[in-house]
């Protein structure tokens, strides 16, 4: 069985981590992972995170990405690391020896660290020469830091005497403190786990760019204030952190607003979203633009996500208030956080914003396995989601890496339906399910064989047991799109599974319920 998730999430940079188990024993099995920028997610406590690349190395354990200076041999893989996995690097090297990563540093203070075991003698360097810390590994892992304050233009290891050594996960980052260790692979993102629905859930999201300059300074000139004053606080914000704006009605306008001010004209669709709430009960105007009313919203003394969306053609930027739904004088204090503004018909997670338009690139998560983890003959894939893209057709596959041979699950929003599908050279057979909603969590499960191919939702059997059908062949991939790339799954990950061997009805129920 392969499992993703299902209480067991693993993350790193460029990599999420499921499992292969068979029999007693767990294998790792990676999926590979990339997003080019940072994001946002809620953790288990309620607080909003950034999922940031703060370890400055870009290949933090693969050592065969550094250059080398002289000629010390370097063996990946050759011993159990500090972590227990068998992902530690030896090296035999000679006096003098070195290997070094280009790094670009500015006037700072940084900490330098790296795990170590092993005899001989170590030196951490600059390429000026200037020595940062020295080690004398043992016979047990140590990590050994250093901080210091320089300018540099890469971080080199030095073999001094005859070294036997053992090295692993090395780490540079900002600050006097040497901070969780983070496994870097060209540093190309890390995977979110979300729980702002209270269950962690991997978060895959398309590219998206807040058009709001100030997200949380509303002081600035970019935001209009008619008939409101505005003050940034350190009022705690909907998601545990400080970033709430206090708006108070100032009585100097019969119909105050608060707008974001730059003209767009380009007719596509918006999507505004903002936390709210209010020292009293009371409704008030959202809009996308400033000619037109989308959408009334209801205060109240607990923050509140809200969100409208509209094609906009005369824009006149997101509007809180105005149209005289908020009476001059009404005496009500206002709480605001994390406003957006996005081309799309759905809010996505938040990008802070600090003088600029911000873009989070596109979460993608593909290649988990190989040929021989997954059985044409038979099995199961399954799957509990929820999804955040309300208008594309989605995927979540197992294929030979096209979308000719397959097994996957596809979620039509638009339609409200979602289709266990098998693919193979010549056709395809699929079994719909006519019961989804946007946004609801699902649970569910297709099992193939030679004799039979059944689709289970929430613990019913869906359609027809179809008999009749042709298998695909060479499975090789699970993969969030449709095979080849291409319709990829935009949503939330509770658990994905596969189990190369078909479970019984009763096993299926239980699974899916």
């Amino acid at each position: 069985m392969i499992n993703l998730g299902d209480k067991n999430w693993g993350v790193k940079d460029s990599g999420l981590l499921a499992y292969k188990q068979v029999g007693s024993k767990y294998f790792n099995k990676d999926f590979d992972f990339t997003r080019a920028s940072n994001g946002t997610y809620v953790d288990k406590n309620g607080v909003l995170q950034t999922a940031e690349l703060y370890n400055l190395i870009d290949y933090s354990q693969d050592f065969s990405q550094w250059t080398k200076i002289g000629t010390p041999t370097l063996t990946n893989n050759y011993g159990i690391s500090p972590f227990g996995v068998q992902n530690s690097t030896r090296v035999q090297a000679v006096s003098g020896n070195r290997i070094y990563l280009s790094i670009i540093g500015n006037s700072s203070t940084y900490t330098y660290s790296i795990y170590a075991k092993g005899s001989g003698t170590l030196r951490i360097r600059d390429n000026s020469g200037t020595y940062y810390l020295e080690i004398s590994p043992t016979s047990e892992w140590v990590r050994y830091d250093y901080s210091f304050t320089a300018s540099f233009t890469n971080i080199q290891i030095e073999f001094i005497a005859t070294s036997d050594v053992e090295i692993y996960g090395a780490q540079l980052v900002e600050g006097t403190e040497p901070l969780d260790y983070q496994y870097t692979n060209g540093r190309v993102g890390i995977p979110r786990i979300d729980f702002s629905d209270g269950v962690g859930a991997l978060l895959l999201e398309g590219q998206r760019s807040n058009l709001i300059t100030y997200s949380e300074d509303w002081t600035q000139s970019v935001w209009v204030k008619r008939g409101f004053e505005v003050n940034n606080t350190t009022e705690q914000g909907p998601l545990g952190t400080s970033n709430a704006i206090k708006i108070t009605e100032n009585n100097t306008d019969n119909n105050p607003a608060l707008y974001f001010s730059p003209d767009i004209t380009d007719g596509t669709d918006r999507t505004f979203s903002v936390w709210g709430k209010a020292s009293e009960n009371i409704d008030i105007a959202l809009c996308t633009q400033g000619s037109t009313l989308n959408d009334t919203i209801s205060l109240t003394t607990e923050w509140q996500k809200f969100e409208v969306t509209s094609n906009v053609n005369t824009y006149l930027g997101p509007h809180i208030g105005g149209f005289s739904t908020i009476p001059r004088g009404c005496g009500v204090t206002f709480y605001f956080a994390m406003p957006q503004q996005e081309a799309g018909s759905y809010a996505t997670s938040y990008i802070k914003t600090e003088g600029s338009t911000v873009t989070r690139t596109a979460d993608v998560a593909n290649n988990c396995g190989s040929e021989q983890d997954f059985n044409s003959e038979e099995g199961v894939l399954y799957a509990e989601i929820k999804t955040t893209n309300s208008d594309s057709t989605l995927n979540i596959s197992l294929s030979d890496g096209t979308n000719v041979e397959y097994i996957k699950f596809i979620i039509v929003s638009s339609s409200a339906t979602i289709r266990a599908e098998i693919g193979y050279s010549g056709g395809n057979n699929s079994i719909p399910y006519y019961g989804y909603s946007y946004g609801d969590i699902i649970k569910m499960a297709f099992v193939y064989s030679a004799s039979e191919f059944k689709f289970f939702v929430n613990g019913n059997q869906q359609g027809s047991t179809i008999i009749s059908h042709t298998l695909p062949s060479n499975l090789s991939s699970l993969q969030f799109d449709r095979g080849d790339g291409s319709a990829p799954f935009y949503g939330k990950v509770r658990s994905v599974k596969y189990f190369p061997e078909a479970l019984t009805d009763e096993q299926l129920e239980n699974l899916t319920t």
